[in-house]
């Protein structure tokens, strides 16, 4: 959650140099086309290129995207590693586990390198299928000098090869083997009953005539209570089998008809189902009012999924035996059933067994329906947890929303999972970037807690007006949470060149306030620390006050209000925090 984004200065000058980025066009049959594009930024420079090959091999049961590619200019190279022990897919490849490995380099030296051991690179796939991938990159690389620098607005596309075998996302095509609409040779396998529910031993094999490679999911459509699916990775093309697997409780008894597809195609086959336990009647307890001893087990909190010991016991009268499935409505994204087979009459109790994540806190209300009669109950969920009462909480996906003045609609930061060293100092990753928050292209800003006090690695002009003709990055110490009003700290003095002129740069902060409260978008925040601070520059005629900043920190929260203003233009920018999540 970067304190302030880039100045407005620095945001005009970025929006101009992307208007100027030159296009380029090839014309001509003779000339060979690029397999894709890759660029990433360094903080003082845009660097772009063409991709010349991507491929991916195996070794070991692991398995390389190996991408790769030349600056537009040429004489400096491009090298992307990815690996996995599945199939290459939409997702997260990180440096820190062994997924990725970044080089930009030319014939004499490494001019960024980032792996396992040096830095930290995130990378997301963002799309993989039909021989193309594509996705983004941001972290921290080594230069040449063995400077920490950080690396954004990382992208690539490429045509690549992929195939089941080599561990592609490739999507496989093909038709369904028919004769006149039925699915051909479509062989069933195992015991088929009214009530009772399919498993393993359900099983149907069809036949696919496979024109690419690649993998699949072929499915039915749900008959009688249950349907049937497979999924898995074609690695011929031709005609072979694929077995079906059965799943759920069949409801009447007789030859039921299933449509398969796969892609646009379709064929059907039928089952045909014995009679078994028809299906029960009775009453539930409490009909039509309130369940009768509903009695719940199980933690219910909001934001956490409910497992198998989420359940709610009712109590319901059976007045003819046979099979049943009670079930309640979704109510907070969450819900309850339970489906099975009674050989008595009678009163019994049920436990019906809990679905879903809930999405709110408080009472809920439940409505639960068997055999034509239904009763309510209601359930308490707790708020979210939270794990810690840090006023810069950095625990792994917790996340914000805020109203952002340089940004629409808004902008969000989300803490990521993963770990990286810097300076000698263990670092954790947020990500930022403007609408949904597990939006793929995002930058990324190492933070890290010691003590009381609160850290941020960046680029020691980031805060300023000044842009240094080479990047120097520090850490900042932008809280420090258990200090007494007026306490005042200011960074050393960072000396560096703009345009070849000597110029200066350091940070004030005051801690202002360290218990106060403030109201952000109707929502009143308590046990609140003010930091004003502001960056004073020397830009070769003498130091002076630049961007005034004022932020507001809450205890078990993080930043929910933030303003600056640039003196020199008079322009002003803020963050309101929206909504949030602290795990």
């Amino acid at each position: 959650m970067r304190l302030s984004k880039i100045t407005i200065i620095s945001l005009v000058l970025i929006c101009f140099l992307w208007s100027c980025q030159k296009e380029y066009s090839l014309e001509g049959s003779n000339i060979k086309l690029p397999a894709g594009t890759w660029q990433f930024n360094d903080s003082s420079r845009l660097f772009r290129g063409n991709m010349d090959t991507a491929y991916i091999d195996s070794s070991g049961g692991t398995k390389t995207m190996n991408l790769m590619g030349t600056s537009l200019a040429g004489g400096e190279f491009f090298s992307m590693l990815l690996r996995t022990t599945d199939s290459f897919k939409i997702g997260t490849y990180t440096a820190s586990l062994g997924a990725s490995e970044f080089k930009y380099f030319n014939t004499i030296k490494n001019i960024y390198f980032s792996d396992q051991f040096t830095g930290e690179m995130v990378v997301s796939i963002t799309a993989i299928g039909n021989n193309k991938v594509a996705g983004t990159f941001a972290g921290i690389a080594k230069d040449s000098s063995g400077n920490m620098k950080p690396i954004t607005l990382g992208k690539f596309v490429s045509v690549i090869k992929l195939t089941a075998g080599s561990g592609g996302g490739g999507t496989a095509t093909g038709t369904l083997g028919a004769t006149a609409g039925a699915c051909t040779s479509a062989t069933p396998s195992g015991t088929y009953q009214q009530g009772v529910p399919l498993g393993a031993s359900n099983t149907v094999q069809i036949q696919v005539n496979v024109s690419t490679i690649g993998t699949y999911t072929i499915s039915t459509n749900t008959v009688n209570g249950s349907s049937f699916s497979k999924s898995g990775s074609f690695t011929t093309t031709g005609l072979q089998p694929v077995t079906l697997t059965g799943s759920g409780v069949p409801l009447n008894s007789g030859p039921q008809i299933y449509t398969v597809s796969f892609g646009s195609s379709t064929c059907t086959f039928s089952i045909t189902y014995q009679a078994g336990a028809l299906a029960a009647t009775g009453t539930l307890g409490g009909t039509p009012g309130a369940c009768t001893t509903a009695t719940p087990a199980g933690t219910y909190t909001q934001g956490v999924p409910l497992t198998a010991a989420n359940t709610i016991s009712v109590q319901v009268t059976f007045l003819t035996p046979g099979a049943y499935n009670i079930t309640t409505n979704t109510v907070n994204g969450v819900s309850f059933s339970k489906a099975g087979i009674t050989l008595t009459t009678g009163v019994q109790t049920i436990a019906l067994t809990g679905t879903g994540t809930p999405t709110s806190s408080g009472v809920q209300n439940f409505i639960v329906s068997f055999s034509g009669t239904t009763c309510t109950f209601s359930l308490t969920f707790a708020s979210a947890t939270v794990i810690n009462n840090d006023y810069f909480p950095l625990t792994a996906n917790s996340y914000w929303t805020y109203d952002d003045s340089f940004a629409a609609p808004d902008s969000t930061y989300k803490v990521n999972g993963t770990q990286g060293m810097l300076a000698g100092n263990t670092y954790r990753f947020m990500y930022y970037g403007t609408g949904p928050i597990n939006s793929n292209t995002r930058d990324s800003t190492p933070y890290r807690k010691a003590g009381n006090d609160y850290f941020e690695y960046v680029s020691v002009d980031t805060f300023s007006t000044l842009t240094f003709d080479v990047p120097q990055h520090a850490e900042l110490n932008f809280l420090k949470e258990n200090s007494t009003n007026g306490t005042t700290y200011v960074t050393p003095e960072y000396v560096g060149t703009q345009g070849g002129v000597a110029v200066k740069v350091k940070y004030s902060f005051t801690i202002t306030n360290t218990n106060t409260a403030i109201t952000v978008n109707g929502v009143n925040y308590t046990n609140v620390i003010q930091v004003d601070w502001k960056s004073i520059e020397d830009p070769g005629t003498g130091y002076a006050d630049a961007i005034l900043f004022q932020t507001f920190f809450a205890k078990g929260i993080g930043m929910v209000k933030n303003t600056a203003t640039d003196v020199p233009i008079g322009l002003a920018y803020s963050e309101l925090l929206r909504n949030y999540q602290v795990y």
